[in-house]
């Protein structure tokens, strides 16, 4: 397995599992991958870890921008899909 898919497979696993939505945790686990791409060097057996940190930054964003415009939508009127 290609470290790029452990990171993807392993974050989308946890992050589902703490209860985040699918499309919060998709996004995070781009986010995750794209910050082992580019990052040079991590300290020594930080690699996961780091980049669950970043996911989960993410994906915190994220829940938090989908509940503001859940609100924003039932106070307009609007229903939610």
């Amino acid at each position: 397995m290609h470290p790029k898919e452990f990171i993807d497979r392993h974050v989308r696993q946890l992050l589902l599992a703490d209860g985040y939505s699918d499309e919060a945790t998709h996004l995070a686990c781009k986010e995750a991958v794209s910050h082992y791409e580019k990052t040079s060097g991590f300290r020594k057996g930080a690699v996961f870890s780091e980049c669950l940190r970043v996911a989960k930054r993410m994906a915190k964003l994220i829940q938090k921008k989908q509940r503001q415009q859940a609100r924003a939508e039932k106070k307009n009127g609007k229903v939610a899909a």
